[in-house]
């Protein structure tokens, strides 16, 4: 896997300098796969009636089903990116 330099900013979008060898990111997803085992593991940990109290919608099985956001995503940014 390619390493990609962090480049530290104001908090603003930066782009490299133009003569920068440095290829830029057009988009980034953050993903996880409801089936996947390690992650229910680590959810189960939430869900321990002994582990703090977190806020409810924050281990709502909803918010991790697969509704194809991610495929509908990326073939927007095939069609209009």
């Amino acid at each position: 896997m390619a390493k990609i330099p962090l480049l530290k900013t104001s908090g603003g979008p930066h782009t490299p300098p133009p003569d920068s060898e440095q290829e830029t990111i057009d988009i980034v997803y953050t993903w996880v796969d409801a089936n996947d085992s390690r992650f229910k593991d680590q959810l189960h940990k939430f869900l321990d009636p002994a582990a703090p109290l977190i806020h409810t919608q924050a281990i709502n099985p909803e918010r991790f089903r697969d509704n194809g956001e991610l495929r509908y995503s990326l073939r927007s940014v095939e069609a209009f990116a």
